[in-house]
């Protein structure tokens, strides 16, 4: 008999540093930006006159050059740039370039305007721009006149003349712009770019303007801010002169001037910082806009509002807000630890923005505004107890009441309102809302909806202002650093126990479980339930051949198990969980199971067992009785060399024949003592064939046929079943392979697979949805040492693979397996062209070819290397579009033994390798994308003593993705130490008239640290992230029974972009066995 038992308590903190950030308004301004490099610009179609239906001439096209200048609209940047439009424009000219924001249509619903500084505004030239879908024809000839190359007429003009998306010798010699009097002009030459008309690289010549958007790009009534002679325009989207009200379709941005003086116009407009800008609390409302009341949202940060809006950051309004003297507010400090760390003692100038929410309002009736930020994923209140804010209303802004609310949507949810009053003026205020007591709070939900709920599931935030009137003037209200604070902990705890027995040296087993688990406990790397726990459990397992002679040969175990398991929570011990998860799930379960084994006649197992469940949640109750039965019997023959006497069976010959049945009972009650029944049954067989053979010796011959057939009886609501299915699903699979080893040195081998999965519905008639799928495979081993002694230095290993995949839609009953082979066989000849009677309901196939070539080379004892190649081409079609993958790999290692090579490690290591990898992939889509991707690295692995082992490794990843006008760069840089250190010293314990108490002693301690350095750049945008990690295990056995675990690992992100997504992660945990 034995007897275990566990127990454990845990306690957690589910946030360390106290603090949880709803909304920083950092990212309250959506900006999408446009490069000023002048390369990205390209020479533009004719735009639309804003008055009038038709395009800009070609022939009045004036003449542009584009240049960049180091200088901006900030004078302290170190990083400066801006582009140059130097123009000349005859009289009712123009000039237009563009910029193609996106391959696919963009929706910038949720932005809502165009932002940009131009340095000294002409004032006698017209400057537009436009928003959408731009046309591609930019000289209006229609691309390609006539085949070139790899592209036919009609499609757009480029240097790719032979379409690999590289620029090749001699390509970089521009395409022909044929201007209005049919002189050509070289777009692009000798400026080692690949230029093209194709903006969004499809291939393909998009002839047509389409929802365009424009806007007067000069318009002084849009200024709305200065630095020198620089002016900032913010252009709102409800200002545009002429265009589209859908902003769901927007790819490119036009640049364009027109010459309306009558005279030819000389000049330059040097740009900066081009944006097209929004805001994530766009969802703006009004009560009352009858009175010419108006509600905005806008951001206020350090740089683009300097001396004029104060920051959080730095608001020092009494002593006790700078207790350190750094210039820097203490509670601004206790959410951002590390910034006082990196910027402290430095000048504010050298400060990273800061930002917050203004709300901006005019009333003249009294009124309501309010802007809400949406989430698709809720967020869980109830680890805190406060919400906090900083709230700052300017001068003269004081009399509103503000309104914040919180919740599931707008009518479940909790409302706070707070007094703007005259004191708070021109003053941060950081505001604390008690979320658990809720006596702050009104509450706005139907009924039944309880608070942990709403709590639970927070998908949205509202703030608004209510007010009177604001007396004819603007007022403004900042807000910033919504946040949760105060955690709460979470205490749980766990326990079983398990008990077995062994009666007549294993003639009957018998074991008994118990085991409860609170819903609060957590554990380190182990899943733990959302309910409280509690199971149950008893199992035996009977011998019944012992009670046979043993000369029978017969093996029949009979066992069995019962089992009870409950999962609830009680709204009295569950306050920190919504009301969803309330109530209870319980189940009953027995099973048993009978195996029967006898050499030379067919093994016969069967099971059966019956579960009862019930549960209720929020009042709903259902029961069910379930009921699975299984039964399956196999034979396995070896084949005589002569059937029959009569008929060779060659070398040898065996085969394996198999069935089974499954399938299951339910019955399904709304509420336990119901008489409204729901009866269902479920049926599968199985049956399997498969043989080996070896006509000759050292040749395998192995074909195998497989068949599953699931069906269903339809819901009754009368007992008995009347045991009538209709089928469901089906499965088959057929496999041949063949191997040999007849030739010296070659060891190839071939398969075949093929599977049919079909899943039948029924309208008028039974129909099937049918995926299927078959493979041919050809490899080789080759050892040439086989052959001749002196080429045992390597040997390789080659293969070749052609996948088909198929799946149909809506096929007739009819349509069997061999209707789906011959399919399968036309897309293998030609996917393109491939025709059949069921190609028409063919929704998908694919046809993929790969070949693999790799290598062991052993040039020298203590050195290993290894090479490997591979290619594949992948055709796929879904529902009549076409598409090609293409990819190239090929690598290499290496692996030197350190201690062979050099005998001075043999003194001071037992073991010491190093071993190096490379690797790089090809992979483009045909006419879509491209992809590179290379990745060395090395190691260093040495065992100094038994010990003290420690692994060094550097790996580096670079990747590149071009699609079209996109371009990503991506590179890794990875290094890494981990270290493991065995130490054992056991101690005898003697104590007099006892046995001596013996301590194993035994810890193990292992440290990995590991870094990475990862820089992105994505066509104008960068991303640069630093992350360090190092974890530390301590296991340590005081006796065998006794063990105890420590871990504690620690990581620091830094994003070089913006140091408000810094973080520094903590983990701590012990755990302590005791085996009894």
């Amino acid at each position: 008999m034995s007897l275990a038992g566990e127990a454990a308590y845990s306690w957690k903190n589910p946030n360390t540093f106290g603090k949880a950030m709803v909304e920083d308004m950092e990212g309250i301004r959506l900006s999408v930006d446009m490069p000023v490099d002048m390369y990205s610009w390209r020479i533009s179609s004719a735009p639309k006159i804003p008055d009038a239906s038709d395009e800009e001439t070609q022939s009045a096209r004036g003449n542009y050059t584009l240049e960049n200048k180091d200088e901006g609209h900030d004078p302290s940047s170190t990083s400066a740039r801006s582009l140059l439009i130097n123009y000349t424009i005859s009289d009712s000219g123009w000039i237009s370039i563009c910029y193609p924001i996106s391959r696919y249509a963009q929706d910038y619903s949720q932005y809502n305007a165009l932002e940009f500084w131009v340095k000294s505004p002409p004032s006698d030239i017209k400057f537009f721009i436009d928003l959408g879908i731009i046309s591609e024809d930019s000289d209006g000839r229609g691309g390609f006149p006539g085949d070139a190359g790899a592209w036919k007429a009609g499609q757009p003009k480029t240097e790719d003349i032979n379409g690999d998306g590289k620029l090749n010798l001699g390509e970089d010699v521009g395409w022909n712009f044929i201007k209005y009097d049919g002189s050509i002009v070289k777009i692009g030459a000798g400026n080692k770019r690949l230029d093209t008309q194709d903006l969004d690289g499809d291939g393909q010549l998009n002839a047509v303007n389409q929802k365009i958007h424009t806007f007067d790009g000069l318009d002084a009534a849009c200024i709305v801010a200065t630095s020198g002679n620089w002016k900032l325009y913010r252009i709102p989207f409800t200002a545009q002169v002429k265009g589209d009200t859908d902003w769901t379709m927007v790819k490119h941005m036009r640049l364009w001037l027109k010459n309306p003086t009558g005279v030819t116009k000389n000049g330059t407009i040097q740009m900066d910082a081009i944006s097209i800008v929004g805001n994530k609390w766009a969802n703006i409302s009004m009560s009352d806009t009858t009175g010419g009341n108006t509600f905005t949202v806008e951001a206020r940060n350090t740089k683009d509002h300097a001396g004029y809006y104060n920051s959080p950051r730095d608001y020092i309004g009494k002593s006790d807000d700078d207790k350190d003297g750094d210039g820097i507010n203490d509670y601004f400090e206790e959410l951002y630890p590390s910034f006082e760390t990196v910027y402290g003692g430095l000048s504010k100038s050298l400060w990273p923005k800061e930002q917050s929410m203004a709300l901006i309002y005019y009333f003249n009736t009294p009124g309501q505004g309010s802007t809400t930020q949406k989430w698709t994923s809720a967020m869980n209140f109830t680890d805190y107890r406060k919400l906090k804010f900083w709230i700052y209303p300017t001068a003269n802004s004081s009399g509103c009441t503000l309104v914040l609310r919180f919740g599931m949507d707008d009518t479940t949810c909790y409302e706070y309102q707070m007094k703007v009053d005259a004191s708070m003026e021109q003053k941060w205020t950081l505001k604390s809302i008690d979320i658990r007591s809720l006596n702050e709070l009104t509450k706005f939900s139907p009924a039944g909806v309880e608070d942990r709920e709403i709590l639970y599931n927070i998908k949205q935030i509202t703030i608004g202002v209510s007010d009177t009137s604001t007396g004819g003037a603007k007022r403004e209200i900042w807000l910033d650093e919504l946040h949760l604070d105060e955690v709460e902990v979470k205490e749980g705890y766990a326990w079983k126990v398990a008990l077995s027995t062994d009666i007549a040296n294993g003639l009957l087993n018998i074991g008994y479980n118990r085991k409860q688990i609170t819903h609060k406990f957590e554990t380190v790397g182990v899943a733990t339930p959302a309910e409280d726990y509690d199971y149950q459990g008893v199992n035996g397992t009977l011998i019944v051949s012992r009670f046979m002679p043993a000369q029978w040969g017969i093996s029949l175990p009979l066992s069995g198990s019962w089992s009870k398991t409950r999962t609830y929570l009680e709204p009295s011990s569950a306050q920190d969980v919504p009301q969803s998860r309330l109530g209870e799930r319980s189940q009953e379960s027995q099973n048993y199971n009978l195996q029967f084994t006898r050499s030379y006649i067919p093994n016969l197992s069967g099971s059966y067992g019956k579960s009862e469940l019930y549960s209720n949640f929020k009042g709903a109750e259902q029961y069910e009785i379930y009921q699975p039965y299984s039964g399956s019997t196999s034979y396995s023959y070896v084949f005589p060399r002569k059937l029959f006497y009569l008929i060779p069976t060659g070398h040898s010959l065996s085969s394996n024949v198999r069935y089974s049945i499954s399938g299951d009972k339910r019955e399904v009650r709304p509420a336990q003592n119901s008489e409204t029944v729901a009866y269902l049954q479920n049926q599968t067989h199985d049956f399997g064939l498969d043989f080996t053979s070896n006509p000759i010796p050292n040749l395998t011959f192995t074909p195998s046929y497989s068949i599953r057939q699931t069906s269903q009886e339809q819901p009754q609501t009368k007992t008995p079943l009347s045991n009538v299915f209709r089928p469901i699903s089906s499965n088959q699979n057929v496999r041949v392979g063949c191997g040999t080893s007849l030739i010296k040195g070659v060891s190839p081998s071939i398969t075949f697979d093929e599977s049919v999965n079909e899943n039948y519905f029924f309208v008028s008639d039974l129909f099937k949805n049918v995926s299927a799928s078959a493979s041919i495979g050809v490899s080789a081993n080759v050892t040439p040492e086989s052959w001749y002694n002196a080429l045992k230095f390597f040997n390789f290993y080659n293969s070749f693979n052609i996948g088909i995949n198929t799946a149909y839609d809506n096929l007739s009953q009819s349509i069997d397996f061999w209707n789906i082979t011959n399919d399968i066989w036309q897309v293998f000849q030609d996917l393109k062209e491939s025709i059949s009677p069921i190609s028409d309901n063919r929704k998908t196939a694919s046809n993929k070819k790969s070949y693999s070539l790799s290598s062991n080379l052993y040039f020298w004892d203590p050195l290993s290397t290894g090479a490997n190649f591979s290619w594949g081409q992948d055709e796929s079609q879904n529902q009549g579009s076409f598409n090609q993958v293409n990819s190239l790999a090929y690598g290499g290692s290496a692996r030197l033994d350190l201690n062979q090579a050099f005998p001075i490690f043999k003194k001071i290591s037992q073991s010491s390798y190093f071993m190096g990898n490379y690797n790089h992939r090809i992979s483009e889509t045909v006419n879509v994308s491209k992809a590179t991707s290379s990745s060395p690295s090395c190691s260093w692995q040495v065992r100094w003593n038994p010990d003290l082992n420690q692994y060094y490794s550097l790996n580096y990843t670079f990747d590149t993705e071009e699609r079209g006008a996109y371009l990503k760069n991506t590179s890794i840089l990875s290094p890494s130490v981990k270290t493991d250190y065995y130490f054992r010293f056991p101690i005898s314990i003697k104590i007099p008239f006892l046995k001596p108490i013996v301590l194993t002693n035994k810890l193990d301690l292992t440290n990995t640290t590991d870094a990475e350095i990862k820089r992105v750049k994505e066509d104008n945008k960068t991303e640069s992230t630093n992350r360090v990690n190092s974890s530390l295990g301590l296991t340590y056995n005081v006796a065998e029974n006794l063990l105890t675990t420590f871990t504690f690992s620690f990581t620091y992100f830094n994003n070089m972009e913006d140091y408000t997504k810094d973080y520094i992660a903590l983990s701590i945990a012990l755990r302590g066995v005791i085996r009894f």
